[in-house]
């Protein structure tokens, strides 16, 4: 049985803040310029009362675009010898629509769907249920709580990205480009032994 890694979906897969901010011009009739390099889109465009309509949008789910580098990354991992697994914190709902969005880079049934309320202890503790041995996500609290599991061995890292997330704790492995995750990756499994 091969190992199962974890990946988040937007912002490390997914380009979910261009799409988004895309959208809502489209939505609201105007440009919508970047106010901050805040994480949260509420804060970083200036708008709020979204989340309850698209939560329940297929089309803005299932047309999300790939970030760049999204099938070297899951390649490079399979090459490697992982099977590849997305957590990500939206409604089962939209699980078809992830699916879509994803291009069949992964199976359905490797697409877990936390929930819209998910907490990072939730994330974590589908990691746990997976077994898996590495994870990646663009919000460095659930890379943090990852970290809390109980004898569980897994390489977990937050992709930094552009946006100000405010101090990492030292106890969370840091990449800048979500294609460093596998040399990361590599290198904590070799001192595992």
């Amino acid at each position: 049985m091969r190992k199962k890694i974890a990946l988040d979906g937007d912002g490390v897969l997914l380009d979910f803040d261009r799409h988004f901010q895309r959208h809502m011009e489209y939505k609201l009739g105007r440009k919508l310029p970047v106010l901050s390099k805040s994480f949260q889109v509420s804060e970083r465009y200036g708008v709020d009362g979204f989340w309850n309509d698209l939560a329940q949008d297929e089309v803005f789910w299932s047309g999300m675009p790939l970030l760049p580098d999204a099938k070297n990354l899951i390649y490079a991992l399979e090459d490697m010898g992982f099977e590849i697994w997305v957590v990500t914190a939206i409604g089962e709902e939209q699980r078809r629509s992830r699916a879509i969005s994803l291009s069949g880079l992964v199976p359905n049934g490797r697409i877990v769907c936390a929930g819209w309320t998910a907490t990072s202890q939730d994330k974590a503790n589908i990691l746990q249920d997976l077994g898996a041995v590495g994870f990646l996500d663009d919000q460095w609290e659930h890379v943090l709580h990852a970290d809390m599991l109980p004898k569980m061995q897994c390489a977990r890292y937050y992709c930094c990205g552009e946006y100000d997330m405010g101090e990492v704790p030292d106890a969370v492995g840091v990449v800048d480009d979500v294609m460093d995750f596998p040399v990361a990756l590599e290198a904590s499994m070799r001192k595992w032994g």
